[in-house]
């Protein structure tokens, strides 16, 4: 009966989405279309996830906040276009991610742009930051706000 327990709440715990993993999307036009449809800004996360180190520290230092979690599932929606160099990409997201790349001319790592979703303008572009997610918040919807 305990391992019928035990595989039971497995199951369950297994199921259930994590909130930071809800955040981030890696399908670009799925992004844009969400967040055309929502009329929020979009967030664009170049990072390579398992070599760079301001990209490790971005993420966990901000991006896994609760507050900015938070956030961006309601006012934004972001977009992860990962570079990593130990594991492999699906080829068509690892097209997507150059494409990108190329387009917004991405140089280093990590780079985070925020777009008008409607036109694709350009709001504000960084790299790494040191600051909490409710300062990070506060700007980056200032920013939006003005820029509609």
């Amino acid at each position: 009966m305990n391992q019928f327990v035990t595989a039971v709440f497995l199951t369950i715990i297994s199921s259930i989405p994590l909130v930071a993993d809800e955040v981030w999307h890696t399908s670009f036009r799925e992004a844009r279309d969400k967040a055309r449809e929502l009329k929020v800004p979009l967030i664009l996360n170049f990072t390579g996830s398992d070599w760079c180190v301001w990209c490790q520290k971005l993420e966990s230092e901000l991006y896994s906040d609760t507050k900015f979690i938070e956030a961006a599932n309601e006012k934004y929606v972001a977009v992860k276009l990962d570079f990593p160099r130990r594991k492999r990409l699906p080829l068509k997201l690892e097209r997507q991610n150059n494409e990108l790349q190329h387009k917004f001319a991405v140089r280093a790592y990590p780079t985070v742009i925020w777009l008008e979703a409607a036109s694709g303008r350009e709001i504000y572009r960084h790299n790494y930051l040191q600051t909490d997610a409710e300062m990070y918040i506060l700007q980056l919807g200032k920013l939006a706000d003005l820029n509609r």
